[in-house]
């Protein structure tokens, strides 16, 4: 047995927490909702009366891994716990020294799914007008937005259909020479027929 005071091992398995100097992070979720803080470094577990405001920044004292790679970050002063991801949603913390390049609150749309990044990746071409993928630097993974319309989307938007080509209207067998009307007789009642253009008129259709 270690003698009382022995130091334990440095290593952190997978699962335990880890004691970390307090360091500063960004709840960044992707919906801008405010979020309560877990009581236990679960993401369904029970929320605490502690709410935090998008883009409010907080420390850590305390990180601990979770299943599916996500971070549970416990908050400074006994405040509870949040977590950097939320699978199936996407990045909801992010360190403040990662967080630099996150767009401005003006300049986020008001609704749906937020820019998280600013690396724009070049190939736009197959995208319908007005749309850009854009890298976010938290996950790595590659969202959509309409600088136009201020959407944002994880979604790849999808093109809309081609217009169908118009079809000419066959004409009527019927129908008169253009320029062409017909016109009744008042005093014979039968139809003749009158081109005010070039001013002619003929019984003979």
């Amino acid at each position: 047995l270690a003698p009382l005071g022995a130091c334990p091992s440095a290593a952190s398995p997978l699962g335990l927490g880890l004691a970390v100097a307090p360091k500063r992070w960004r709840y960044t979720p992707i919906n801008g909702q405010p979020i309560p803080t877990r009581l236990s470094p679960e993401i369904e577990g029970p929320r605490s009366s502690i709410r935090l405001q998008a883009e409010e920044i907080f420390e850590v004292v305390e990180e601990k891994p979770g299943l599916g790679g996500v971070l549970f970050l416990k908050l400074k002063d006994g405040k509870g716990w949040l977590f950097d991801q939320k699978p199936g949603v996407g990045i909801m913390c992010v360190r403040e020294g990662d967080a630099k390049t996150t767009p401005s609150s003006s300049s986020l749309p008001s609704a749906g799914l937020r820019p998280l990044g600013s690396a724009t990746i070049a190939a736009q071409s197959s995208l319908p007008a007005g749309w850009e993928s854009v890298l976010d630097p938290g996950s790595g993974k590659t969202y959509y937005h309409n600088p136009t319309t201020n959407e944002s989307s994880w979604e790849r938007p999808a093109a809309p259909p081609a217009p169908a080509a118009s079809v000419p209207a066959a004409p009527s067998p019927n129908a008169l020479p253009a320029g062409w009307e017909g016109v009744v007789d008042p005093s014979s009642g039968k139809t003749y027929y009158h081109n005010p253009t070039t001013n002619e008129s003929s019984w003979e259709r």
